[in-house]
Protein backbone atom coordinates (compact mmCIF):
# COMPACT_ATOMS: atom_id res chain seq x y z
CA UNK A 1 0.00 0.00 0.00
CA UNK A 2 1.24 3.41 -1.05
CA UNK A 3 -1.39 6.02 0.17
CA UNK A 4 -3.97 6.62 2.96
CA UNK A 5 -7.19 8.22 2.01
CA UNK A 6 -10.22 10.55 3.87
CA UNK A 7 -13.67 9.96 1.87
CA UNK A 8 -15.63 13.44 1.50
CA UNK A 9 -18.56 12.28 1.31
CA UNK A 10 -20.64 15.67 -0.68
CA UNK A 11 -17.69 16.13 -2.05
CA UNK A 12 -17.19 20.13 -1.33
CA UNK A 13 -13.48 19.52 -0.29
CA UNK A 14 -12.24 19.05 3.22
CA UNK A 15 -12.43 22.02 5.99
CA UNK A 16 -10.21 20.49 8.39
CA UNK A 17 -6.83 18.00 8.26
CA UNK A 18 -7.60 14.42 9.32
CA UNK A 19 -5.43 11.54 10.31
CA UNK A 20 -5.73 8.49 9.04
CA UNK A 21 -4.35 4.95 10.26
CA UNK A 22 -4.14 1.68 9.84
CA UNK A 23 -3.42 -0.43 13.59
CA UNK A 24 -3.00 -4.49 14.31
CA UNK A 25 -6.01 -5.56 16.11
CA UNK A 26 -4.25 -7.45 18.57
CA UNK A 27 -1.79 -5.26 19.85
CA UNK A 28 -3.10 -1.93 18.96
CA UNK A 29 0.15 -0.60 17.12
CA UNK A 30 0.00 1.47 14.36
CA UNK A 31 0.94 0.49 10.87
CA UNK A 32 0.91 3.20 9.03
CA UNK A 33 -0.90 6.99 8.91
CA UNK A 34 -0.78 9.85 7.56
CA UNK A 35 -2.62 13.20 7.68
CA UNK A 36 -4.70 13.88 4.61
CA UNK A 37 -4.79 17.98 4.48
CA UNK A 38 -7.71 19.92 3.89
CA UNK A 39 -5.32 21.82 1.32
CA UNK A 40 -5.09 18.17 -0.40
CA UNK A 41 -6.05 18.95 -4.46
CA UNK A 42 -4.18 16.34 -6.15
CA UNK A 43 -5.13 12.90 -5.95
CA UNK A 44 -8.98 12.43 -6.06
CA UNK A 45 -10.68 9.10 -6.32
CA UNK A 46 -14.18 10.00 -7.86
CA UNK A 47 -17.20 8.10 -6.69
CA UNK A 48 -20.87 7.88 -7.49
CA UNK A 49 -21.31 9.80 -4.34
CA UNK A 50 -17.98 12.41 -2.57
CA UNK A 51 -14.67 11.81 -3.52
CA UNK A 52 -11.83 10.51 -1.70
CA UNK A 53 -8.40 12.65 -1.00
CA UNK A 54 -4.96 10.89 -1.02
CA UNK A 55 -1.82 11.15 1.13
CA UNK A 56 1.30 9.08 0.03
CA UNK A 57 3.05 6.91 2.62
CA UNK A 58 6.11 4.84 2.43
CA UNK A 59 4.99 1.61 0.72
CA UNK A 60 3.61 -0.43 3.60
CA UNK A 61 2.68 -4.23 3.23
CA UNK A 62 0.37 -5.71 5.23
CA UNK A 63 0.60 -9.51 6.47
CA UNK A 64 -1.87 -12.49 5.43
CA UNK A 65 -4.00 -13.74 8.50
CA UNK A 66 -3.56 -10.80 10.32
CA UNK A 67 -6.17 -8.65 11.55
CA UNK A 68 -5.76 -4.69 10.99
CA UNK A 69 -8.32 -1.58 11.46
CA UNK A 70 -8.60 1.42 9.48
CA UNK A 71 -9.12 4.24 12.11
CA UNK A 72 -9.69 8.29 10.76
CA UNK A 73 -10.13 11.41 13.27
CA UNK A 74 -12.85 13.23 12.39
CA UNK A 75 -14.28 16.87 13.66
CA UNK A 76 -15.65 20.14 12.42
CA UNK A 77 -17.81 20.86 9.49
CA UNK A 78 -16.52 17.79 7.23
CA UNK A 79 -19.16 15.67 6.10
CA UNK A 80 -18.44 11.94 6.16
CA UNK A 81 -19.88 8.74 5.89
CA UNK A 82 -18.06 6.13 8.24
CA UNK A 83 -18.04 2.33 9.96
CA UNK A 84 -15.86 0.32 11.95
CA UNK A 85 -13.69 -1.73 9.28
CA UNK A 86 -12.09 -4.33 10.36
CA UNK A 87 -10.11 -6.76 8.23
CA UNK A 88 -7.46 -9.66 7.23
CA UNK A 89 -5.62 -9.15 4.05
Amino acid sequence: MTELGFYDVDSSGLSNDHTVGIFRSDTGIAVVSAVVSASTTTKTLDGSVGQTYFKSVDATTLSAGVAYVIVSNYFGVDQVAYSIVRFRP
